[in-house]
């Protein structure tokens, strides 16, 4: 509760102390009458009944001021200069910048004209966390080879098509303590991706290729960041494949391209840091460490230290010993074998922990990428998760879920009616989560006005009896991506007419689709709207031949696309020149009529013929 009072300044130091003591005294006993009685003035503050323990004045020397507020001094001083704050002989702080660096130094201050008092000590509520980093860039501009560097393991080698197809998280140990980095997908598929690897980061590392510069997914990662408030630092990658006469150059270009989107390097004056690196032999890495943990310095991350335990869902996939296994990121709390899952409208315990080098653990602290087993159903991409230690706590509020999620099952159903569009049919599977949610983004862009993409399962895992169950129930293709087919499928590919297709890179995936969708629309364009026997063929001086025809199906329309069968073989396709019924031009023939047909490049016509219009 607020108490809102208005209190006397005070100028004099001696006078300041007597009254000011009794003042806090009458705060802390929450005497509002006492507290009223004090001399009033025009400055209205409001005080949380709590104890007070630091009195700031100005002209406070800075290292006086990183002492009292228990901030590191080197830091302090950097943080001046990027404030841009004025100080006098031997650092000393003027008073109208010293609330503003108070205020932005995250200290809850009450102001009193030429003095602030900042309240006890509310850090001991909170605890230095770990930085979550996102490396980001445009496709293949060296974001994997860095954090592989980084990690000192061989990752790339084993990525099909050369592109990063889901978000990795890792987690590595400097002397300074563990920074947790996300390595996110370049490739434009990914966009989804991108930005929930971004909305999960305290700090963004955007590699830009020396050699290629600014791309689209460059713009797109930086306004996002822009969007949400999140800082950069500019890693410029691949400088050992550019000579020396020319890196300069380069670099300089790469600055002046970021320039228009606000991105300003510290030498030009502005704020975000620009290393110039070589993933691949290592070159400026280390000053890249150094960048980001300067950066983690400045925002002073932090977490509760009784609060309840939260994570992220990163990506889910099927293990033959565990069962069901989830990446997570635990952005909060401690995490311990046997605690509650809430998630879903559903609780369940946790069964294993794992790190990321698959080690069984039994406590996880946060900002630490984590497996856990005990979901009992495949959790959604992004998606929260509440983790407790107490089974009884919150299930009135997860009955209340379980009756929302209800309805929305209610109303989810009315949202596919049938459509007068041609469908293609697609089961989905795949071996992670991650890839099925790329993948279905992208088929579903592939939908027209005149063919609609239906995805009618998607999962993960390999390719089961029921998947071909439902595809042959349903005309449906499977498309597996890193997966196999189980035993029992074989059996029914020999004795059923099944369409199961296997990829490995996402790409190629898409361009089948296309080419699927391209053969559907060719077959809706050409549709068969008539057929016609021809009996008699005239020929005439001027004109050539012209067919006698009679319409078996449908109806026959003047500028029709026609196609001419033989023997059961397309001889000729092109279109009529010229219709007639009797010696009348018509525009339009109907079933069970007769008519002549005149092609204008075509003389070849035969009793027999078959003539189909489309």
């Amino acid at each position: 509760m607020f108490i809102k009072t208005k209190v006397e300044i005070f100028k004099k130091k001696n006078i300041y102390y007597n009254k000011i003591e009794k003042f806090l005294y009458l705060i802390n006993k929450c005497d509002k009458k006492n507290i009223n009685n004090i001399n009033n003035n025009n400055n209205i503050i409001y005080f949380k009944k709590h104890k007070f323990n630091t009195i700031i004045f100005e002209n406070i020397s800075l290292l006086k001021l990183s002492n009292i507020i228990n901030f590191k001094y080197d830091t302090l001083i950097y943080k001046l200069i990027k404030l841009k704050v004025i100080m006098l002989n031997e650092y000393l702080i003027i008073k109208k910048n010293l609330h503003y660096i108070l205020k932005f130094l995250s200290n809850k201050i009450i102001i009193y004209n030429k003095y602030f008092i900042i309240k006890k000590n509310i850090k001991n509520f909170f605890k230095k966390r770990s930085p979550i980093i996102t490396i980001m860039g445009h496709v293949n501009h060296g974001k994997t080879t860095l954090l592989d560097y980084i990690r000192s393991t061989k990752l790339v080698s084993q990525e099909l098509g050369k592109i990063t197809q889901h978000i990795g998280i890792y987690n590595i140990k400097t002397k300074y303590g563990f920074i947790t980095f996300f390595d996110t997908p370049g490739h434009e598929a990914f966009t989804s991706m991108r930005k929930r690897g971004i909305k999960n980061s305290d700090i963004i590392v955007l590699v830009i290729a020396a050699n290629d510069g600014i791309m689209p997914q460059t713009i797109e990662i930086i306004k996002y960041s822009q969007k949400l408030n999140i800082p950069l630092i500019i890693a410029i990658n691949k400088i050992d494949k550019i000579d020396k006469i020319n890196i300069n150059i380069n670099i300089n270009n790469i600055k002046n391209e970021l320039s228009q989107y606000k991105i300003i390097s510290e030498e030009w004056g502005g704020e975000i840091q620009f290393v110039n690196i070589s993933a691949k032999i290592g070159t400026g890495v280390d000053n890249l460490i150094n960048a980001i943990l300067l950066q983690t310095e400045i925002l002073e991350l932090k977490e509760k230290k009784k609060a309840l335990s939260k994570g992220i869902i990163i990506e889910s996939y099927f293990d033959k010993s565990n069962g069901l296994v989830v990446t997570m990121l635990l952005k909060q709390g401690i995490l311990k074998k046997n605690d509650i899952i809430i998630y879903n409208s559903e609780y369940n315990s946790i069964k294993s922990i794992f790190n990321i080098f698959g080690k069984k653990k039994k406590l996880i602290k946060s900002s630490i990428p984590i497996e856990i087993t005990g979901f009992n159903n495949i959790p959604k991409i992004g998606d929260k998760v509440l983790f407790l230690n107490n089974d009884n706590i919150y299930k009135d509020i997860l009955n209340t879920e379980k009756q929302l999620n209800n309805k929305n099952e209610i109303k989810n159903i009315f949202k596919y009616n049938i459509s007068n569009l041609n469908k293609i049919n697609i089961i989905l599977k795949s071996d992670a989560l991650g890839y099925c949610e790329v993948i279905s983004n992208e088929l579903l862009k592939l939908s027209n006005e005149k063919i609609k993409i239906n995805i009618i399962s998607l999962g993960v895992g390999n390719i089961s009896e029921n998947d071909s169950i439902l595809a042959l129930n349903n005309n449906a293709i499977i498309l597996g991506f890193n997966v196999y087919i189980e035993y029992s499928v074989n059996k029914m590919i020999n004795f059923e007419n099944l369409d199961i297709r296997y990829y490995s890179v996402i790409y190629k995936l898409i361009n089948d689709i296309k080419k699927e969708i391209n053969l559907l629309t060719f077959k809706n364009n050409n549709k068969k709207i008539g057929l016609a026997n021809i009996l008699n063929v005239f020929k005439f001086e001027k004109l050539g031949l012209i067919a006698g025809c009679l319409i078996t199906q449908g109806l026959i329309k003047y500028k029709s696309k026609i196609k001419i069968i033989r023997n059961n073989k397309i001889i000729y396709i092109g279109k009529i020149d010229s219709l007639k019924y009797f010696k009348k031009n018509v525009k339009e023939v109907n079933n069970g009529m007769e008519c002549g047909i005149y092609i204008k490049n075509f003389n070849n016509f035969k009793i027999k013929d078959k003539i189909e219009i489309f």
